[in-house]
């Protein structure tokens, strides 16, 4: 818990600054734009980007318009180093926004600064390379967004660079906490707190004491992670150390909001120690500073950290007040992390208060927010993905004008060489007719075995696609009938439907003794991949069901097939795996466990969920002892149960381009469960056909119908 409420400071490293207080900002905002009003020239260009970066954390609105503005000015005036810096500002703005496409419009900013040609002169000023510099440390803050870490450094260095050759001594500096950053989200703090004291040994240096500041409270984060990773019984001093000093210096700058910060910051450091008192008063401090400074966010942040350690008292009454105003804090800015944090401590207090009533409608609360905030998280990171993929399909169009442009440079080189050659024609012509039949007999064996070389792709082309075609036929024999889904069930019914030739989802059944167990899966990736892993993983199904005989119960089943897959792929750089659900049914008996897939069960017309674990089988990074929870179900007559992989409620489609979702999902369940379950097969293939439309599948699907 401590490690998730550290607050790392991040410096928006494009800017010329870091952002002022708000009553410092108000006043140089105010007198930029008192003076762009009697302005012209080239200066009326400086002043807009001077006000996008000041208008950045404040009025994001006015930071776009005031970016776009200068460049508009910049290019009609071909003031090239204002085409740059505004150029970078306008990236700054994308970048900070991060919604729906603005990576893709951040990396297209950025990088036409980068690209954009120097006269040997042009590179000798520092004016304009430095604006290149900024845009490199933009570009380096995406691929660290992307988790290219790598990548990011490479451009983080690049800047550097650039930055020493110029006597950048601040803008070194700031690089410097890029880098550290970047360590940061690799969890390599030795190198993080390097590059950080470099930063601030140059900012104290230069009394940037806002910088100093935030590049102590990067220390104090990363040597606290530090201590927390290695498990360390070192003394916390030196962390407890760079928050005095950054604390200091927030008092001195009157920055209330920064202390109330380091003040939360201290006071989970000493929580972690068991040291209470000192806590407390740490924490009601920064909740006095954020009710005068009326900033609900963190006061909601503060009043969790208040509640959390009077539960560890085991002060009921006092904690649950202070949930209470946590939640109320929360729900003033509808911060659904702090809401959850409030509502997930309520259910365990209520729940220790004998109160189950309460404790239940709490927990229900906090799986409603956890739904909502992975929802959120999947959005983001589908978000990610798609504007990492438009930029290398954006760089490989670019690489493929190069090579067009090389095409067309040795189609020229060929005519200029056709020209000599006609003007030394009269003189030559002998030669001429010799070096024309042997070029001919070149062209001739060339083209010879450009044609040969295209039937041997056709061919291999074939081959390919043979294979794969073989492999689906393979698939399908070990994908079980419908019959075998049969008894004690009465009626099945299936919706299975790859997105490729072959699928990464899959459905399995085996009867052993009077058991019957009946899985329904989802590989890792789809296509030929995905396809390799429902072999695997049915091949270890069919071992661990003989195997288990006497104890076959489906949480052990889950359990077992993750450690065999974590054992048939040991490479740690391979992190395939599958998520599932498992069904074991003897008579009337079922029992059910299932990770990252549910169960529901539709009986005398009501419709039942039962959850699965949060976790997928075979995740390696996954360090914690993975728990699978046990449902167990008395059938009826007429019960129906449904089993599913995402594909159906990841679909995108509709009017608006949305996923399905899982709630639309259940609702198409309920609606057609009185059918037939083979008419009902038949409904969820229309809907989803209906709903695709002219959309590509998103995923493959599988869907399963049981009636007992």
């Amino acid at each position: 818990m401590a490690k998730q409420l550290l607050l790392v400071f991040l410096l928006f490293l494009s800017c010329p600054v870091l952002p002022l207080w708000a009553q410092d900002a108000e006043n140089k905002i105010a007198r930029l734009e008192q003076e762009l009003a009697h302005t012209v020239g080239t200066r009326e260009v400086d002043i807009c980007v001077e006000l996008a970066n000041e208008y950045l954390f404040y009025d994001l609105d006015r930071a776009f318009k005031y970016a776009h503005l200068a460049l508009q000015k910049a290019e009609s005036k071909n003031y090239l180093r204002g085409v740059l810096a505004a150029r970078v500002a306008l990236g700054n703005c994308y970048l900070y926004r991060s919604e729906q496409n603005d990576l893709l419009g951040a990396f297209e900013q950025y990088t036409q600064v980068i690209e954009t040609p120097l006269t040997p002169k042009q590179e000798e000023n520092c004016r304009l390379v430095l604006e290149k510099a900024k845009a490199l440390n933009g570009l380096g803050s995406l691929y660290q967004i992307w988790g290219d870490f790598k990548k990011a450094i490479e451009l983080h260095t690049n800047s550097l660079r650039i930055r020493e050759r110029c006597g950048d001594q601040i803008g070194i500096a700031r690089c410097y906490n890029s880098i550290g950053l970047v360590y940061d989200n690799m969890g390599n703090y030795d190198e993080a707190i390097r590059y950080y004291s470099r930063a601030l040994n140059i900012y104290e240096k230069h009394r940037r004491m806002r910088d100093v500041a935030g590049v102590l409270n990067n220390l104090a984060a990363a040597t606290h992670l530090k201590l927390l990773q290695s498990q360390s019984a070192e003394s916390y001093e030196q962390v407890f150390d760079y928050y005095r000093r950054s604390l200091k210096i927030s008092e001195e700058l009157k920055d209330r909001r920064g202390m109330a910060r380091i003040y939360n910051n201290m006071g989970i450091l000493y929580a972690e120690q068991g040291k209470f008192d000192e806590a407390l008063d740490l924490y009601f401090r920064a909740a006095m500073i954020d009710e005068e400074e009326n900033d609900p966010a963190e006061a909601a942040a503060t009043f969790n950290n208040i509640a959390r350690l009077f539960e560890q008292k085991e002060e009921w009454l006092v904690a649950l007040d202070y949930y209470q105003k946590a939640l109320e804090a929360a729900a003033a800015v509808e911060s659904k992390s702090a809401l959850l944090n409030a509502a997930q401590g309520l259910s365990r207090v209520y729940a220790q208060m004998g109160d189950y009533y309460q404790a239940f409608q709490y927990a229900q609360m906090s799986n409603h927010l956890q739904k909502e905030l992975y929802d959120v998280e999947t959005s983001r990171r589908i978000a990610l993905i798609s504007s990492q993929y438009e930029i290398e399909k954006k760089q490989k169009q670019i690489e493929l004008l190069e090579r067009e442009k090389e095409l067309q440079k040795l189609k020229e080189e060929r005519l200029r060489q056709y020209i000599i050659l006609g003007i030394l024609l009269l003189v030559m012509l002998t030669i001429l007719v010799l070096l024309l039949f042997n070029r001919y007999r070149f062209k001739s064996k060339l083209n010879k075995q450009l044609q040969t070389l295209y039937r041997e792709l056709e061919i291999q082309h074939k081959r390919t696609e043979d294979s794969i075609q073989y492999a689906s036929r393979i698939q399908q024999a070990m994908i079980p009938k419908t019959e075998a889904l049969l008894n004690p069930f009465r009626e099945a019914g299936i919706f299975y439907r790859p997105k490729s030739i072959v699928s990464g989802d899959f459905y399995w059944c085996k009867e052993v003794g009077n058991k019957k167990v009946i899985v329904v899966a989802d590989c890792t990736g789809h296509g030929v991949p995905g396809a390799l892993m429902t072999v695997l993983s049915m091949n270890l199904l069919d071992k661990l069901v003989d195997e288990m005989q006497d104890r076959l119960h489906p949480d052990e089943l889950l359990r077992q097939l993750d450690w065999r897959i974590q054992q048939a792929l040991p490479d740690e750089k391979v992190q395939d795996g599958l998520d599932g659900a498992i069904l074991v049914v003897e008579g009337n008996r079922l029992e059910y466990a299932g990770a990252k897939f549910p169960l529901y069960l539709f009986h005398d017309d009501d419709f039942f969920v039962f959850n699965a674990a949060r976790i997928s089988l075979g995740n390696k990074s996954y360090k914690k002892e993975k728990v699978f929870t046990l449902h167990k179900l008395q059938l009826e007559p007429g019960d129906k149960i449904y089993l599913h992989s995402d594909g159906f409620p990841d679909q995108f489609g509709g009017e608006e381009e949305r996923k399905y979702m899982s709630k639309r999902f259940r609702e198409l369940l309920k609606r057609h469960a009185t059918l037939p379950l083979q008419e009902q097969a038949r409904e969820w293939e229309k809907e989803f056909e209906r709903w695709k439309g002219n959309q590509d599948q998103t995923d493959d699907v599988v869907v399963v119908g049981l009636m007992y």
